[in-house]
């Protein structure tokens, strides 16, 4: 097959793109997306955008903003021309309108899901715009009447459950049945609880342990799908004193057991670099409000606390990090939401600036995403040939070391691997190849040793026997002497 590449080059960027090695040192890498261009309400012809709270990519590739300061969705086609806008539908005989909507999703077959957060529902409208449900709070023993219901992003996957994100809900993610029936929280997060909180468990009540339940410091900020129904969430709301690095991204399956791979240098966190409050001197870590999930298990997250977006290959290994927070062209004011179109264009919503930045990938970052799609489908030849190619770009990458030393060991070159993985300081993946290298060199010569061993037997058999007819020999010299 002919790698089709994307013809740009990384110019001066107000970014650069890193990641971690083994000793979590940031290491400086090429340019993997460079900035391309704004989307703005002006450009559409209707009016400025005002604080959009999401983006969303439709299988169709067009584009929905949740325009949330106007109250309203824009629907652009793949090349960004204006469709449609909505601000308002028919909700029984009456017209009725979005307050804040802060999330969008659109289904397969064309419904739209709008998380209308000032109205606190998810509205569900027809591809055209018909009233289908509203989906309101949900009863459940463990929200109160004084729970304020806000949800600020939703998804569906494809047997039609339902998944919502609010504000103030820390049990977890909150599942609808197809039917728009309440199921469950799914994937509470777990944290470290203090002394205190262990001891009163142990004397609480039922319903005191509930209440307890309710306070625990974990909150989602977002939710995607991918193409195999298993749900991503970013979690930005944790105590810094309770969070351990690696719980700020999850991949829930059907039962919400957190199936996220973290074997790379480091767990997908974002950042590595814990910093630390100025005024609470408590640690900050990545602040995390969204999450795109792309095809091939890769994915990517956004850190609003510093305008970046982290991107990530289904066994946990960051790949490439852009953006930024600052006036400059390509740099963000409040990035809310990204989202990916199907020639691996980014957009991310500006909140502060009011428009939807465009961002392409250049030819290293297209190399990089094309190796680890190859590597997913076990083409490791080819994968091998892209991280080579893309190691011209740079001449001491880890995570390219690295991926040329797997790609030689799934092709059974474990000695060169075992070469490379010493070289990243990567001692799992270094005890595998030489596992599986001194299985090689077993298997090499196992006729040799098999032959050597009977060689042995045979010998230690006969011995007795010569050694018997030596001796009577000896003894029938001497009685002749």
């Amino acid at each position: 097959s002919v790698l089709l590449v994307t013809p740009l080059r990384a110019g001066a960027e107000p970014y650069q793109n890193y990641i971690y090695d083994s000793r979590l040192s940031p290491r400086a890498e090429p340019q993997a997306y460079i900035f391309d261009r704004t989307i703005t309400g002006a450009d559409m012809g209707i009016g400025s955008l005002k604080e959009p709270g999401d983006v969303f990519v439709a299988d169709d590739n067009g584009v929905y903003i949740a325009d949330t300061g106007n109250n309203r969705i824009v629907h652009l086609d793949e090349n960004y021309k204006l469709l449609r806008v909505f601000s308002q539908f028919e909700n029984h005989g009456k017209t009725d309108t979005f307050n804040a909507p802060a999330g969008i999703f659109v289904t397969p077959q064309g419904d739209l899901l709008v998380a209308d957060t000032g109205n606190a529902r998810v509205v569900r409208l027809s591809g055209g715009l018909d009233l289908v449900r509203i989906y309101e709070k949900p009863e459940s023993r463990l929200i109160t009447d004084e729970f304020k219901y806000e949800p600020v992003r939703v998804a569906v996957d494809a047997a039609g459950r339902i998944f919502i994100v609010s504000k103030n809900v820390n049990m977890g993610i909150i599942m609808l049945d197809a039917q728009g029936e309440f199921v469950s929280f799914l994937g509470a997060v777990k944290t470290t609880p203090d002394l205190s909180q262990v001891l009163w468990k142990l004397i609480a009540t039922k319903e005191q342990k509930e209440r307890m339940a309710l306070t625990l410091p974990t909150e989602y900020s977002s939710i995607d799908i991918d193409r195999s129904n298993f749900v991503y969430g970013t979690v930005s709301a944790i105590d810094p004193d309770k969070a351990v690095p690696g719980m700020f991204i999850t991949r829930l399956n059907p039962t919400g057991v957190d199936v996220l791979k973290r074997n790379g240098f480091y767990p997908p966190t974002g950042d590595a670099e814990i910093r630390t409050d100025p005024t609470t001197f408590k640690a900050q870590y990545s602040q995390l409000n969204d999450v795109a999930a792309r095809e091939y298990g890769i994915y990517s997250v956004m850190d609003n606390r510093m305008g970046r977006i982290f991107t990530y290959s289904e066994n946990g290994d960051l790949l490439y990090t852009f953006g930024g927070l600052g006036p400059n062209r390509g740099q963000f004011g409040r990035p809310e939401a990204i989202d990916v179109q199907h020639d691996e264009t980014y957009l991310v919503a500006d909140s502060v600036y009011g428009w939807i930045a465009v961002f392409k990938p250049t030819e290293y970052g297209t190399l990089i995403t094309r190796a680890v799609q190859l590597y997913n489908q076990r083409e490791y030849d080819k994968a091998g040939a892209l991280w080579a190619k893309a190691f011209e770009y740079t001449a001491n990458s880890d995570l390219i070391i690295n991926h040329v030393a797997r790609n030689m060991a799934k092709e059974g070159k474990n000695e060169e691997a075992m070469r490379y993985f010493s070289y990243t300081n990567d001692r799992t993946r270094f005890s595998d190849a030489f596992v599986n290298f001194r299985a090689e060199i077993a298997g090499r010569y196992i006729d040799w040793i098999i032959g050597g061993v009977m060689l042995l037997i045979v010998f230690a058999a006969v011995r007795p026997f010569f050694g018997k007819r030596r001796k009577r020999r000896q003894e029938k010299d001497d009685s002749h002497a």
